[in-house]
């Protein structure tokens, strides 16, 4: 997903699924995700062009974390011990119990979900996503569904949909033509930095696993184990990890690692960047 999300950047103009090499489902999975939409369709041919370049760069900024799905659950997250063991007993019990991770930003949230695509039938997506691309997922009846940035929610109806599926098990869609409905297992977790903007009906529907800032010990364990994937000296991991920790947040820690080769660059890039 991260390497046809940046072909896709290059873009500029409406392009077709042939001209990034992917087949067409793929990108109807960005068009349900609201980052992409159809802008012309005919008997032979399918136009796609960006809704919003910010909302694509957001959605790939997800995915500059290295997931070995090859490696264990959880096994790139240093310390939170007891939040590995909750989610754990939620994704192998038989009862439909819904999470959500709340707290500060760069706490780790997002990186738990990247964690959870490793489970078979499971679905990630973002605050983005729609009312009707959210239907489409859940017609596959996924194990998971995992949702980042619930409180940043665009579609409001995303949560009446929410609601239904927490509470019930029940997914309903109904239209002038049709009424669809099912029944379905599917568990739910979603990250927040805040409830503030989510539906208390919701909001009671969930368990909620708070997540605290990191402080210094924990930032540079969670730093180094990230910085195993890349191919840099110690000094320059070292380095990064000096950079960065007054931020408190991996993701740049990340983000110098993917552009620096050593000690030298660091020192160069780091004073033209701004960590937010």
């Amino acid at each position: 997903m991260k390497e046809l999300i940046e072909k896709i950047l290059n873009f500029e103009r409406e392009f077709e699924a042939w001209e990034i090499g992917v087949d067409k489902k793929l990108l109807m999975e960005l068009v349900k995700m609201g980052v992409l939409q159809i802008s012309l369709k005919t008997n032979k041919h399918t136009f796609f062009k960006i809704t919003d370049p910010e909302k694509l760069k957001i959605l790939l900024s997800k995915f500059d974390v290295k997931i070995d799905k090859s490696r264990p659950l959880f096994d790139s997250i240093v310390g939170y011990d007891e939040h590995k063991e909750l989610l754990r007993r939620v994704v192998e019990s038989d009862v439909a119990t819904h999470i959500l991770l709340l707290g500060p930003r760069a706490t780790a949230k997002t990186l738990f979900l990247l964690e959870l695509t490793k489970i078979p039938n499971s679905i990630y997506t973002n605050c983005y996503i729609t009312y009707a691309g959210l239907f489409d997922y859940l017609l596959s009846k996924p194990n998971l569904l995992l949702i980042d940035q619930l409180d940043n929610v665009v579609d409001k109806n995303v949560f009446n949909l929410l609601i239904n599926v927490c509470e019930y098990g029940i997914v309903a869609k109904i239209t002038t033509n049709e009424k669809i409905s099912f029944k379905t297992n599917t568990k739910v977790i979603a990250t927040a930095n805040t409830t503030k903007r989510i539906p208390k009906p919701l909001l009671s529907r969930f368990l909620i696993l708070q997540f605290r800032e990191y402080n210094d010990e924990e930032f540079i364990n969670i730093a180094k184990n990230l910085l195993k994937n890349y191919e840099l000296d110690e000094e320059t991991k070292d380095y990064i990890i000096q950079k960065t920790i007054a931020t408190k947040d991996v993701r740049n820690v990340i983000k110098l690692a993917n552009i620096c080769k050593n000690k030298e660059d660091v020192e160069k890039f780091a004073k033209i960047l701004k960590f937010l």
